[in-house]
């Protein structure tokens, strides 16, 4: 049990169980949890248009590059991979990390000409758009009212690995435009 968090944590939340516990039920329907977290992030009408604005810009810039590409390598996928954090909740294709981790080099290849191809057209599989929307209630908060929800969006872990490898390839670059004196969001160099 001493190498095995899991276990111990299970064999802990058995021991601490109540048999006797009801589970409540909340009297805020999935459709109004749904509802409120969509009029949390819609954006404002001056805001569409911003970002209509950024969209325009960055094709343009994408035209004006004659830069190529670089493709994924196997090396930077196995890398990627080994970041990747276990007994996480799924979205909505229903592939855990752990499945993943344990592909063979067929299927790895498949995943890395996937990223690559999603890379190189800009375009990546609809499923990677969506997903799964989970409401937890806040603690200490009426489960009555749908605002005491607080709406978990679950990504497909593909689309993580693929979102880690293009944030691992902007990095190095985007560090080196950085200003010295910034320190807010970079590794270790926060307050």
């Amino acid at each position: 049990m001493t190498h095995n968090s899991k276990k111990a944590w299970a064999t802990i939340m058995k021991l601490n169980t109540d048999k006797n516990t009801q589970t409540r039920v909340a009297a805020v329907t999935p459709n109004e949890v749904e509802n409120q977290a969509l009029l949390n992030g819609k954006p404002l009408h001056k805001e569409r248009g911003c970002l209509k604005k950024m969209k325009h810009e960055m094709d343009n810039i994408l035209q004006d590059s004659d830069e190529q590409f670089e493709l994924f390598t196997i090396e930077k996928l196995q890398e990627a991979l080994k970041h990747l954090k276990q007994g996480k909740a799924v979205g909505l294709d229903g592939i855990t990390t752990e499945v993943i981790q344990h592909f063979g080099t067929r299927a790895r290849s498949w995943v890395l000409a996937l990223f690559n191809n999603c890379a190189t057209t800009f375009c990546i599989p609809k499923i990677w758009g969506r997903a799964r929307v989970v409401a937890l209630l806040k603690p200490g908060k009426d489960p009555k009212i749908r605002k005491s929800y607080r709406p978990i969006f679950l990504l497909c872990i593909l689309y993580k690995l693929y979102e880690r490898m293009i944030m691992v390839r902007m990095f190095s670059t985007v560090e080196e435009q950085q200003s010295r004196d910034q320190a807010g969001f970079r590794p270790g160099r926060s307050c």
